[in-house]
Parts: structure tokens; sequence; C-alpha cells
């Protein structure tokens, strides 16, 4: 069973009114979509990151563009969490146990959240690079590595 709009008869308005009107609500909408997206992306400030830079130059340009680290408190004990603690890495959410990552947690001061993937190759000496990074908000009553976004 199909149900049909009935045809409006009489109607003044002709198709070029009508071809005037949805190109108004385009051009609205898109209007309107740009303007939300320039207020959320100066919202926060940029990721000055890339795949494979090393963690040295990646905290120090999160820092420089307004990142902060994010200090969680947690008591994990595995080698590469304690290392990178050690290293001063005091943002450190977790690492892997059974592969060489670790999650660092950063935010800009105003609700915006920024977690970067390391992977490393070794801790004595630490070297680490990025792998990823989301603006997913750590859930600190469940710690996971993040999904890529």
């Amino acid at each position: 069973m199909t149900s049909r709009i009935p045809a409006i008869s009489g109607s003044a308005r002709t198709d070029s009114t009508n071809t005037a009107l949805l190109r108004a609500a385009a051009l609205l909408t898109v209007a309107c979509a740009a303007a939300f997206a320039g207020a959320s992306a100066s919202a926060s400030p940029p990721v000055p990151l890339a795949k494979n830079q090393s963690i040295t130059t990646a905290r120090a340009k999160l820092m420089q563009a307004g990142w902060k680290p994010d200090k969680l408190n947690d008591g994990a004990t595995d080698q590469a969490f304690v290392t990178f603690r050690s290293a001063g890495y005091t943002e450190t959410e977790q690492c892997g146990s059974t592969e060489p990552f670790c999650v660092l947690d950063y935010n800009d001061g105003h609700g915006a959240c920024l977690r970067v993937i390391f992977d490393y190759a070794t801790l004595k000496p630490l070297k680490a690079w990025v792998t990823n990074w989301t603006h997913e908000c750590v859930d600190k009553t469940m710690l996971a590595k993040p999904k890529p976004g």
C-alpha cells in the first residue's frame, strides 16, 4: 500500500521559484555547516602530530600548541608504565601488557581531550613514536587502548 501526497493545484510557485528556494536552502545549510566546523575547530588547539614522530618532539609540539599533560593517578606497576612515568611522562595513562605501546593523555583546559598512542622499540633508552591519536576522553573507570579515529 503506497500513500501519495496530493498535488497542489493552482500554486503560484513556478519551477524556477522552487529551484531558487532549494538553492537558497542548500546554501544556508552549507554556510551553517561551515560556521559550525570553524567554531568547533577553533575551540581546541591544533594537533601538531605526525605518525612516527618521536615522543619528545610530539610532546614539545603539543605543549607549545596549548595541550597540557593530563596527570592521571594510576598505580600501574608494569615495566613500560613505570619507565614512561620515570622519564617524566606523568600523563601516561596505560601501557600494553603484551604489546609495546603506551597511551598518553592531554587536555586543553576547556574540556577537549587528546589521547596519543605511542609504540616503543626499547625502554632503556626510551625510544617511542606516535602511531595514532584520538579526541576521545579517557573514561577513568575503564582504561583500554583507544580505537584510532
